[in-house]
């Protein structure tokens, strides 16, 4: 067994952490891929949500999000 209340806290702390690391990366990002990543991850907006707000087609918006995910995976899997 473990300390519950260290493991806890530790996972807390690793998840704050990389929470931040995901927010300094996106902030690298190119605009339209940062844009179309936080409407989608993190404020959950539908697809035609974003086509709407963007102007961008669902094909373009899958091809920034699919490109913005694969630099933000690259950075946690060094």
């Amino acid at each position: 067994g473990g300390n519950k209340e260290f493991d806890d806290g530790f996972k807390k702390w690793l998840n704050a952490d990389a929470a931040n690391l995901v927010v300094a990366l996106m902030d690298t990002l190119p605009a339209r891929q940062r844009t179309v990543l936080a409407m989608r991850d993190v404020e959950g907006l539908e697809m035609n949500e974003i086509e709407k707000l963007t102007g961008l087609t669902a094909q373009n918006i899958r091809v920034l999000l699919c490109r913005a995910r694969a630099t933000i995976r690259k950075h946690f899997t060094k």
